[in-house]
């Protein structure tokens, strides 16, 4: 994964299809995945991920503390 360590000043943190498919895997499975690489005002090109998940048959519980 490539890209800027920073954008506006915020750090950046970079994810790919199968990171973000492990995370939410629990609750969501991934339906698709693409890649897309934006073009900067200055000229830039960087990459960007976009993912479709689908919610799981199994109930979310979230419990506030």
């Amino acid at each position: 994964m490539n890209g800027p360590d920073s954008c506006s000043g915020l750090p950046v943190h970079r994810y790919d299809r199968d990171f973000l498919s492990k995370v939410f895997r629990d609750h969501f499975r991934l339906k698709s995945a693409m890649q897309e690489h934006h073009g900067t005002p200055s000229g830039v090109r960087q990459p960007f991920v976009f993912v479709v998940m689908q919610r799981s048959a199994e109930p979310v519980t979230v419990v506030i503390i």
